[in-house]
């Protein structure tokens, strides 16, 4: 079994995520995109640095 680098599990997460919040209705989106933000937001820079997809995508 391969192993999962953590940049690429954390970036197949937010995908999740977003994907869940686009079925949603959109009150649940906006407090789901709100809460993705806030958590993006508040990464140290370091992490960023590697997901550089991850900040641009929101």
């Amino acid at each position: 079994m391969k192993e999962l680098d953590w940049s690429v599990a954390l970036l197949e997460l937010v995908k999740i995520i977003q994907a869940v919040s686009e079925k949603a209705e959109s009150t649940l989106q906006d407090f789901i995109e709100s809460q993705l933000q806030h958590w993006i937001d508040t990464l140290p820079n370091y992490i960023k640095g590697y997901l550089p997809n991850l900040v641009c995508e929101t």
